[in-house]
């Protein structure tokens, strides 16, 4: 054992040591037995290549860290290495040695299979390889890397996944990465199956498991809508992961289709706001951050989902029209919810002062610069919708409804004063087909019409 010692504090490095007249620092660590057969020796033991006490303390924390997450996922029956993209670098693999997937050239396959036992009988003993290649044992874990276990399952046509390796390749096949919502979607996806069911391929699942799973889940509490949520997440990265690499063994697999007893009946409505607590979120003033009574104004009388409001350009606010309104569209930061959430929304009452207030306070292209991430070109939505419930938690109390309840009452607030329903559908976002009208002047006269009468009728009513 070393240590350094730095003031008062002193680091302690149980697995790092010197050998006896040698200046050089080296990591040394004992595997533990239950993980044993998944490594070459029984001791990790490797120089880190530096005289210097206090790189060689921080290259030791390194490999502990690494070391310590390999066991972990060994013990927890996921793959000892955790390899982005394992199959294009299996693909790469491949390449390197010219070996074609259409029509292999025998000469090429050879070189790649000599490659392959020269890596295995080095790392297997004599007996482990006799006994593999006797068929008296399957390949053990240590024989191969990762990626070239992955290249020799790929040449047989047995390359698999399991369930838990199919949200690193479903996120960079989607180019949703560093999507943080997407990453968190899929991670809770599959720890939805892996709760109840073994981690193994899609296609080694049954129906029973699936039906099984879905009642699991309602005993504790889940709610249908839920579940239903999950098993469609895991659907979609089972079948588009297969597509793309073409893994024919797990495409027919249990999950493309599901039943969910009484499903929807657990489901519970969202609370609207009280007109007395519409009127209050409208008198809402400006603290710390001025841009929260802005948003919450611009929500309440357009409808807008928080990524909508919060991705807003200055450019598109429209004030200098016989009727005010917005463009909800697609930009580089913001995606849409869906094709018919492009849409036009009349800014009338709250909705027009709020606009007028934040594009008088504007002072580049963003509307609300403090909810856009600049660095990863995205919007803040999530951290929006945060601060905005704490704040409307604040003045109505722990029980007020949250702040997407504010885009449920205005279409329940148009209902209430005869809106026909495409025209509310139009404004929500929600219309498939749009009218020959959309973004006309009249159509958006109209529209403002309705949105005034539903706030002429709750003042009636205060």
């Amino acid at each position: 054992m070393s240590s350094i010692t730095i003031g008062f504090l002193q680091i302690a490095m149980k697995y790092l040591q010197q050998r006896p007249n040698r200046a050089s620092y080296y990591y040394r660590r004992l595997i533990p037995d239950e993980v044993r057969s998944h490594y070459t020796k029984p001791e990790l033991f490797f120089s880190l290549k530096t005289e210097d006490k206090a790189l060689a303390i921080k290259l030791c924390e390194k490999y502990t860290r690494q070391y310590d997450e390999e066991f972990y996922r060994i013990r927890n029956g996921l793959p000892k290495e955790k390899v982005s993209n394992l199959h294009g670098k299996a693909i790469q693999r491949l390449k390197d040695f010219n070996v074609s997937l259409k029509a292999p050239d025998s000469i090429m396959k050879d070189l790649f299979y000599e490659h392959l036992d020269t890596e295995i009988t080095k790392n297997l003993s004599s007996k482990e390889y006799e006994k593999w290649m006797s068929n008296e044992s399957a390949l053990p874990d240590k024989a191969l890397n990762s990626v070239d276990r992955a290249a020799f399952a790929i040449i047989k046509g047995e390359y698999r996944l399991n369930a838990s390796q199919y949200p690193d390749e479903y996120l960079r096949i989607k180019h949703w990465k560093n999507d943080k919502v997407k990453v968190n979607e899929c991670r809770n996806a599959v720890r939805f199956i892996t709760e109840y069911l073994e981690d193994q391929p899609p296609g080694d699942f049954t129906r029973y498991d699936v039906g099984d799973l879905i009642l699991k889940h309602l005993e504790v509490g889940s709610k249908t809508r839920t579940v239903e949520r999950k098993l469609k997440s895991i659907r979609a990265m089972f079948n588009i992961v297969n597509l793309e690499l073409d893994l024919k063994n797990d495409r027919d697999h249990p999950f493309h289709t599901f039943n969910i007893p009484r499903l929807g009946e657990d489901s519970t409505d969202r609370l609207d706001l009280t007109h007395f607590e519409i009127d209050t979120l409208r008198e809402l003033k400006t603290l710390r951050k001025p841009e929260i009574p802005m948003i919450v104004k611009l929500l309440l009388d357009t409808g807008m989902r928080m990524s909508e409001c919060c991705g807003l350009k200055t450019e598109d606010i429209k004030l200098a029209t016989a009727t005010p309104y917005v463009i909800i569209h697609r930009n580089s930061f913001r995606r849409l919810k869906t094709k018919s959430s492009q849409r036009f929304i009349p800014l009338v009452a709250s909705s027009l002062e709020a606009a007028e207030e934040a594009l008088t306070n504007a002072k580049g292209e963003w509307l609300f610069p403090n909810y856009i991430d600049l660095k990863n070109k995205k919007v803040k939505g999530t951290t929006a919708s945060n601060a905005i419930a704490k704040r409307i938690k604040t003045i109505l109390g722990d029980d007020a409804p949250t702040a997407h309840s504010l885009r449920h009452t205005f279409n329940t607030r148009l209902r209430n004063v005869n809106c026909p329903k495409d025209t509310r559908d139009e404004l929500g976002g929600w219309q498939k087909t749009q009218s020959d009208a959309y973004g006309t002047p009249q159509d958006l006269k109209i529209k403002a019409d309705y949105i005034l009468a539903s706030i002429n009728r709750q003042t009636e009513i205060l």
